[in-house]
């Protein structure tokens, strides 16, 4: 019997770490700017969540509960692509908010607008020309057809999407082998890990691995936000790969010592967070512009308490 478990895969642990860079070393001091993705196995623990995630503000690997399954560094893309949607619903306006001080007691206002808003249009219509009569609103002001609804914010916060696109053009055997390494990774680690239990004839499924990435400099963990902002630990939930021949008649790029390979890699990605994002305070007197996750907030308590952004 299969079965799917949120702790962590013992074996997959004692895996060791793959890093794998996009192009080849030759040509790597040319490049200023990079695109850097670091892959960990899968926690359901906080504290885990939240060191793992403040890779972004330069934060470390902890021994114990964060295992750094991957890390894949390629030139920065020309398309870096994030969606934020925010859980709203309408629901309908409190007349209080809508008629505010026009009746002396506030309470007995809201109740009897209320009320009155759920009535026909007409009486609706007879109690905005009273209120018009006391100037409260101006001669102007018309409520026919006014919408009496509001987008009420109902979640706990932003679940957001980020879409990727990579292109590797490949000079050498050596740059498409690199590519080709960087491809089957991405593919392989956005699938679940299985366990078999030997003796007792079970198979095990495990999360999938998590993601952080931006984009920054080569010689340093840190990301900018001005490039790629504030991604947290997400799940890569799709990948698309083109790989590109030289022509036609020539189904490989490249060739030597009867290796063949492709000429170009073209790959997109398309990352979720698999937690709720959120925007940290700051015990600082500016407003903080910080993102990080749930498990983040409930570390710092949702104070920005001294991160370094750069």
């Amino acid at each position: 019997m299969a079965t799917v478990g949120s702790n962590s895969n013992y074996f997959s642990l004692a895996e060791t770490s793959k890093n794998i860079i996009f192009p080849s070393e030759a040509v790597r001091n040319d490049i200023p700017i990079w695109m850097k993705f670091y892959c960990y196995e899968y926690s359901n623990n906080a504290a885990a969540r939240a060191s793992t995630g403040s890779r972004s503000s330069g934060g470390v690997n902890i021994p114990g509960l964060t295992k750094l399954k991957a890390t894949i560094l390629v030139p920065a893309p020309p398309n870096f692509e994030a969606s934020t949607n925010l859980p709203y619903t309408a629901e309908p306006t409190p007349a209080s908010s809508l008629l505010p001080g026009i009746l002396g007691d506030a309470t007995a206002a809201s109740a009897k607008l209320s009320d009155l808003l759920t009535k026909t249009a007409r009486k609706f219509k007879a109690v905005v020309d009273f209120f018009k009569s006391t100037n409260s609103f101006g001669s102007e002001l018309d409520f026919k057809g006014q919408d009496v609804r509001d987008l009420v914010f109902n979640g706990t916060g932003s679940y957001r999407n980020f879409d990727i696109r990579l292109y590797m053009p490949c000079l050498s055997v050596a740059d498409s082998e690199a590519a080709g390494a960087i491809i089957r990774t991405f593919e392989a680690l956005c699938l679940p890990t299985a366990t078999s239990l030997g003796s007792l004839a079970t198979t095990k499924y495990f999360h999938p691995p998590l993601w952080i990435f931006g984009i920054g400099p080569a010689d340093s963990l840190q990301m900018d936000p001005d490039w790629g902002g504030y991604p947290q630990l997400s799940a890569l939930t799709q990948i698309r790969v083109r790989k590109q021949a030289l022509d036609t008649n020539n189904l490989a790029a490249h060739s030597s010592g009867g290796t063949f390979k492709p000429i170009a890699y073209s790959v997109t990605l398309l990352f979720k967070e698999i937690e709720p994002a959120f925007r940290l305070t700051s015990s600082l007197r500016s407003t903080s512009t910080l993102v990080t996750n749930r498990s983040g907030v409930l570390v710092t308590a949702g104070q920005n308490l001294n991160i370094s952004i750069r």
